[in-house]
């Protein structure tokens, strides 16, 4: 809004002449004279949390104003987190999109691609063979088709292309990223507890010679597409060919209502889905989200189920998913539906004690100096590991290690993530004193990486 009208919305709403009030995470801080429900549209979405001190979430602020005022708070989803879905009591409104029969195919990419020898790795074809015949099809017939593709996870994995084996922690058990010093100087990095080791030179399963590394961009893709599908209307959609809403409103516009055959297209797609219900086209394809769900974070399949979600609401006949990994979660979910993806990933977050079982705060520490900066990080650790012991806490302390991105504008960057129990305020006051002010910390982050 323009800060006129923001003022004038302000002030109808202290002199209780505003009935309904519609707006971002900021509205829940208005000077309500007479609140009396609140209501919080898809609580899962990322834009909820804010990224600046205090670094809040509007689903906790709303929670808390509920509580405080005695009224009714309500989320609705169309698919709830599983924090959201545990706190059942809490969401009363649970929305299930009605989806026509689609037909799912998960493509196993083990199987189901090509690949050219890279240097040390082998790099794979974007389009298994099955995808290709799919889109070569529906091209034929006039028909237009959706193709997905994750750019988060710029780290790269090692996957072996026989077996699926992912070069892992020893200590953690979460993949390991490529780590590229130089041209000749290649490590895998743990980003849990900071391990260093050298790359596979061949499977440790199946003694494979075949290494794939997982993180191909959206530009390899639409030159790949171009190549084989030269006389279609290829059309792009993310942030760096359409960077402005204009421009992607443009886009979408384009290819649903004119002559655009081909939509590559990013999670950018998801924030018009309000303006693009009952939009749907016969082919959907997810040509890879293996870069994220190879994340090490905890969150990752969740979200990976959240993609495929939504992109089911634009798929009209068929559905393909490419994977390396065909009986994760993800393909739980669409093979057998969200109640049995829910079950599976409730055993995983008890086992490792990740929410809905425990609470989650990330420390983080820079500094221009990286053994400053990795010292710093160790101290506090045994600081914290002493008063847990004092206190005689359900606690767990993992790191300090170097952060995902290990180094922002010239500042190395640790991280140390606490797990715990959900405390009394005074106790959790006691434990978060220890950290010094300069310090950031992080409650209930959106990721531990």
């Amino acid at each position: 809004l323009p800060f006129r009208k923001y003022i004038e919305s302000f002030k109808k709403i202290r002199d209780g002449k505003s009935k309904i009030t519609i707006g971002t995470r900021s509205a829940l801080f208005a000077p309500f004279s007479n609140l009396g429900l609140i209501l919080i549209v898809e609580p899962e979405n990322k834009n909820y949390k804010s990224e600046m001190e205090p670094r809040y979430n509007a689903k906790n602020i709303g929670e808390k104003l509920a509580e405080i005022l005695g009224i009714n708070l309500i989320l609705v989803s169309s698919l709830p987190s599983i924090e959201n879905y545990v706190e059942s009591d809490k969401v009363v409104a649970k929305r299930e999109e009605e989806v026509q029969e689609i037909k799912k195919e998960i493509i196993d990419m083990k199987k189901g691609s090509k690949m050219l020898n890279k240097d040390i790795f082998y790099e794979w074809s974007s389009l298994s063979q099955p995808l290709f015949e799919e889109i070569k099809k529906n091209l034929l017939l006039k028909r237009k088709v959706i193709l997905f593709i994750n750019r988060r996870g710029e780290g790269l994995s090692v996957v072996c292309q026989d077996c699926g084996w992912i070069k892992k922690c020893k200590n953690c058990d979460a993949p390991l990223i490529l780590y590229k010093k130089s041209d000749k100087n290649l490590s895998m990095v743990c980003y849990h507890c900071g391990s260093i080791s050298l790359p596979p030179k061949q499977c440790a399963k199946c003694q494979s010679w075949k290494l794939v590394t997982l993180g191909s961009g959206i530009e390899k893709i639409e030159r790949e597409l171009k190549e084989k599908f030269k006389n279609s209307k290829i059309l792009r959609l993310d942030s760096k060919v359409a960077a402005r809403s204009t421009t992607q409103k443009m886009v979408l516009k384009s290819f649903f209502e004119k002559n655009g055959d081909i939509l590559l297209t990013t999670s950018i797609l998801f924030r018009y889905l309000p303006i693009l219900v009952g939009k749907k086209v016969p082919l959907v394809g997810i040509i890879s989200i293996d870069s994220l769900l190879s994340l090490p974070d905890f969150r990752a399949e969740e979200e990976g189920v959240k993609i495929v979600h939504n992109l089911l609401s634009f798929t009209l006949d068929k559905f393909i998913f490419q994977t390396f990994w065909p009986n994760s979660q993800v393909a739980n979910f669409i093979k057998n539906g969200y109640n049995s993806f829910l079950k599976e990933l409730l055993k995983e977050r008890e086992r490792f004690f990740y929410p809905p079982f425990s609470k989650i705060i990330k420390l983080t520490f820079s500094h221009k100096d990286s053994q400053k900066a990795e010292n710093e990080s160790l101290n506090l650790k045994k600081k914290l590991e002493g008063e847990v012991k004092n206190k005689s806490l359900q606690i767990q302390i993992l790191g300090p290690s170097p952060s995902f991105i290990q180094k922002i504008r010239g500042k190395y960057i640790w991280t140390t993530v606490i797990k715990l129990k959900k405390l009394k305020a005074n106790e959790k006051k006691q434990i978060l004193s220890i950290v010094p002010s300069y310090w950031k910390v992080d409650v209930d982050p959106l990721t531990i990486i």
